[in-house]
């Protein structure tokens, strides 16, 4: 799986609905992944800055230095996927006009994990509708949690936003041997070390099966169901095994078998610095991993951190 390009898909899909909406604060909220990085100063798009804390037509020109933090709508996550490469942060931010913000203006982001020192976030990429900024942190040790606070700094006479926080869980691994071959209909029982602890509905922290592939639609399974309020969803059984169900995969296109990537998730939702506006807008808290507020996603809970591992099976139908 190219995480990379999965994240710039995501933010592609925040970008369309923010469009597509009269205001950014009416809809459902996105933690988007994102990797620590570094101030890029001006994109050397040649536009300059008001310096007075102005949008409207200004912020045109994605410059983040033109927008105030409360029309800042940031996209963060921080993601370990167990494959030796790390815990990857990134950070993203939209205008009340949909336009990806690139740090101007004195504007630094920066991160640190675990109370360390923190580091300046780096310019991963700066094309249109693709901008983020990103780092990369070492794997803790077992039964060790990640928490990575990810700040924007920003020069006297605007509001800075040190306070946003993504947690990632410790680390686990599936120890169940996994199958080569699965056919529909099939249960597979998932053994992870350490087992899952029981969710607190409304903090944020859940566990996920997801699965792709060119034969089957996407298909997730959360501890927290969608409405919130109950994590008795079936997904974990009563010897702490995740059931993988593939009665519940669809049939996607005309091909009945294919190759499809099974993933186990610990995901855990928090909150971003107050001084923001609204999250950027996108799918992942559709599923309600996320806590509720009066019946709807909080979309102050924005940050994603993810702890996952993967499996690959052919499967049929």
């Amino acid at each position: 799986m190219n995480r990379r390009t999965a994240r710039i898909l995501l933010l592609h899909g925040a970008m369309r609905v923010l469009t597509s909406l009269a205001t950014i604060a009416t809809v459902a909220s996105l933690a988007a992944c994102t990797i620590t990085t570094t101030d890029s100063g001006s994109n050397g798009s040649g536009g300059s800055s008001s310096g007075n804390g102005s949008s409207s037509s200004s912020s045109d020109n994605g410059l983040s230095g033109n927008v105030p933090t409360s029309e800042m709508h940031p996209s963060f996550s921080a993601q370990d996927y167990g494959d030796g490469s790390g815990v990857h942060v990134y950070a993203a931010w939209l205008d009340d006009k949909g336009n990806w913000l690139t740090t101007s203006g004195g504007d630094v982001v920066t991160a640190s994990n675990n109370q360390a020192p923190a580091t300046t976030l780096y310019l991963e990429s700066d094309e249109p509708g693709k901008v983020h900024y990103t780092t990369t942190f070492p794997s803790g040790v077992a039964g060790v949690a990640h928490e990575i606070n990810i700040g924007l700094s920003r020069p006297a006479g605007q509001a800075s936003a040190p306070t946003s926080t993504a947690y990632v869980g410790p680390n686990f691994q599936i120890t169940t041997t996994t199958p080569a071959s699965m056919t529909k209909g099939e249960k597979q029982l998932l053994e992870i070390s350490p087992a899952p602890t029981p969710d607190v509905v409304g903090d944020g922290d859940s566990w996920q099966i997801t699965a792709s592939g060119d034969c089957i639609q996407d298909y997730l399974a959360s501890t927290v169901n969608i409405s919130g309020t109950s994590a008795s969803t079936g997904l974990i059984d009563d010897q702490n095994r995740f059931v993988f169900d593939t009665s519940k995969l669809a049939q996607k296109g005309p091909s009945t078998s294919c190759d499809i990537n099974v993933m186990v998730k610990h995901m855990h939702y928090s909150k971003i610095d107050p001084s923001y506006g609204s999250a950027t807008a996108g799918l992942e808290l559709i599923y309600s991993d996320a806590p509720q507020k009066n019946g709807t996603v909080d979309t102050s809970y924005a940050i994603e951190g993810t702890q996952a591992r993967a499996f690959k099976t052919a499967f049929s139908f």
